[in-house]
């Protein structure tokens, strides 16, 4: 029985590491599920959970810093992209976006994606390139703004 036992889970773990060879590593899953997890926490406005996801030295240096802890200005700043009907840049205030979606996710370097996200708005769709950098502990990521 035991036996019996031994082989139905080992043959569950051999069928997951399977499923992971036609394309994605564990990391690239990681991602993908650590982007989701930032989508949801836009779509329901949650500021905190949203930031969580910022590298901290961002947070630091610009909620902390510039914006002296005003979170509806870090975040507008931090969802500053490109209008797709004007060719403008613009800020993007939480409250005015309506969906999210991921429209690229590319690797450029070991440790470093890059992010395109469209953000629709009442006035205009936004795209937003944000970088996706692991981070020292495995499996952890931090999003970071492309210098706009």
């Amino acid at each position: 029985m035991k036996n019996a036992l031994f082989l139905f889970v080992l043959s569950f773990r051999f069928i997951g590491a399977s499923n992971l060879s036609y394309g994605q590593s564990k990391e690239s899953l990681k991602r993908q599920q650590f982007v989701s997890e930032f989508i949801e926490a836009v779509n329901v406005k949650k500021k905190n959970r949203i930031i969580k996801c910022i590298d901290r030295n961002n947070v630091s240096k610009y909620l902390d810093g510039i914006h002296k802890g005003n979170k509806d200005e870090f975040l507008s700043d931090f969802f500053k992209g490109l209008a797709l009907t004007t060719n403008e840049y613009s800020r993007v205030p939480l409250d005015k976006i309506f969906d999210i979606r991921l429209s690229e996710l590319n690797e450029l370097q070991e440790g470093i994606a890059e992010c395109k996200i469209i953000l629709k708005t009442p006035e205009d769709d936004i795209l937003t390139v944000l970088y996706l950098k692991s981070l020292k502990k495995k499996g952890k990521f931090a999003f970071v703004p492309a210098q706009r």
